[in-house]
């Protein structure tokens, strides 16, 4: 009688089956990871694009801090409507510290609290700032759990160019 040797056959497929799960997570956990970092940064992005537009945008008009917001919005280029992203705006003169909003538009990241905002820069009294802050919300996934999720918050902050009156 011949001796029947012991095969190896479909051990790679056994082995391929118990890392492939592995394998998924990490890569679903890198692909999210990235998507939240690209947000963030534009996000980050965007509230620049914000003020440089709020500083040489004419803030005696009525609709100066809505255009800002506007402005804002559209240099993100990953917020479709409805909104995730909360942006705040504020013209703020310096040496007098008074200040024209801060005005808001709602957000699914709630509201953004007063230390959020940049410190208002020290210089020539009687210049303006231009301050625009964005919050918006990430989540960083692992197949079926939430790895880690929060809020991303940025802010810009730009010298008014159209003159001494703000």
């Amino acid at each position: 009688m011949r001796k029947r040797r012991r095969s190896e056959h479909g051990a790679a497929a056994v082995e391929f089956a118990l890392v492939f799960p592995l394998l998924v997570i990490i890569l679903v956990g890198t692909v999210t990871s990235g998507l939240s970092y690209s947000r963030a940064i534009g996000v980050t992005n965007a509230v620049r694009e914000g003020a440089r537009f709020g500083a040489t945008a004419d803030a005696t008009q009525g609709t100066w801090a809505a255009d800002v917001i506007a402005r804002t919005r559209e240099s993100q280029f990953d917020d479709p409507s409805p909104y995730k992203t909360t942006v705040c705006v504020e013209l703020v003169k310096i040496g007098t510290g008074t200040t024209i909003g801060p005005t808001c538009s709602t957000g699914a990241a709630g509201a953004i609290a007063s230390a959020d905002y940049p410190a208002t820069p020290t210089g020539t009294a009687g210049t303006c700032v231009v301050k625009v802050v964005a919050k918006r919300p990430y989540k960083i996934e692992m197949v079926f759990f939430d790895l880690l999720s929060g809020n991303v918050t940025k802010g810009a902050t730009a010298r008014y160019e159209r003159g001494t009156t703000c």
